[in-house]
């Protein structure tokens, strides 16, 4: 392991270039900074912010666009979701966004969308006592999911591999 930490930061780092490590995974992976020693911009670095300016492009769009927003309405569907505090059922919330998504797109895109109230409920434990329960609405987690399906793929890789909780096909167990 050691072996390949420096090999990877010779690769990184020609003769005189200094650098910076960067913590993607348990272990620092050298990356070069925005210069050489000679003072010219480093094109390896470059390289690396063009890659993530053209992820983080647009970022809102990807999330406020219809296809993605109707994915994410698909899977709080198909989790079976209660009711939050505006009673609106996931099947009335249907009906609501074939009507009414231009309306939350807009909402989204001015950034006057804001979260409602978490409707709390508490459940039974199996040993005694209660545990406590947030169910956001409907909307709300339309919302979450959408942008959850937007950030996962480029930021999930950048995990480290031994990570297991709250990532797709994963668990703590």
């Amino acid at each position: 392991m050691e072996k390949d930490r420096k090999q990877l930061k010779n690769q990184m780092n020609p003769a005189g270039q200094e650098e910076c490590f960067l913590s993607y995974d348990l272990f620092a992976v050298a990356t070069p900074v925005w210069h050489q020693s000679s003072g010219k911009v480093n094109p390896e670095w470059l390289s690396i912010c063009k890659e993530e300016r053209n992820q983080m492009t647009n970022l809102r769009k990807q999330v406020i666009s219809f296809s993605n927003l109707q994915k994410a309405y698909k899977q709080v569907r198909s989790n079976g979701a209660s009711a939050g505090v505006d009673k609106m059922s996931v099947k009335d919330f249907g009906a609501w966004f074939a009507e009414h998504y231009q309306d939350l797109q807009m909402e989204l895109q001015q950034e006057i969308c804001k979260p409602q109230t978490v409707k709390g409920i508490q459940i039974p434990k199996p040993t005694g006592g209660f545990r406590q329960l947030g169910i956001p609405t409907v909307k709300d987690r339309v919302v979450q999911q959408a942008i959850s399906q937007v950030l996962q793929p480029i930021f999930d890789p950048r995990f480290s591999s031994n990570s297991y909780g709250f990532r797709p096909k994963r668990s703590a167990h």
